[in-house]
């Protein structure tokens, strides 16, 4: 079986099932659990974790023809944080910052919301 022929109309891979059998056409090995989650543009992402910086196989790219992980951008991007910010630590510890924190949004309306309550009594 060739690689496009798990592909959805959309160009990506659709199912867990057509994810297994990407991982055993790419490695010739069998996993009853799968591995690998690609990412969809028009869809919200899994949760980004701190052990991302150990293995990326459940944020790949949406874009088949790249075949990778996110990047640290992307996670950011995802999380929340804004553009302009800076991770001045080596891959590995922005991949574990990223993922453990609380995304900056959920963190502004949560501050902001303590604000309130703070402000009322």
């Amino acid at each position: 079986m060739l690689t496009e022929d798990l592909r959805d109309d959309t160009g990506l891979y659709s199912t867990t099932e057509d994810i297994k059998k990407l991982y055993t056409e790419r490695t010739g090995k069998t996993s009853s659990v799968h591995k690998y989650s690609v990412i969809r543009p028009d869809e919200p992402s899994n949760t980004i974790v701190a052990h991302l910086k150990k293995d990326g196989l459940r944020h790949i790219h949406w874009d088949p023809e790249q075949a990778r992980t996110i990047t640290i951008r992307e996670a950011a991007d995802l999380q929340g944080f804004p553009r302009d910010f800076e991770f001045p630590v080596n891959i590995g510890a922005a991949y574990e910052m990223i993922g453990n924190a609380v995304p900056p949004p959920f963190a502004r309306l949560l501050a902001d919301a303590i604000l309130k309550i703070h402000q009322e009594y």
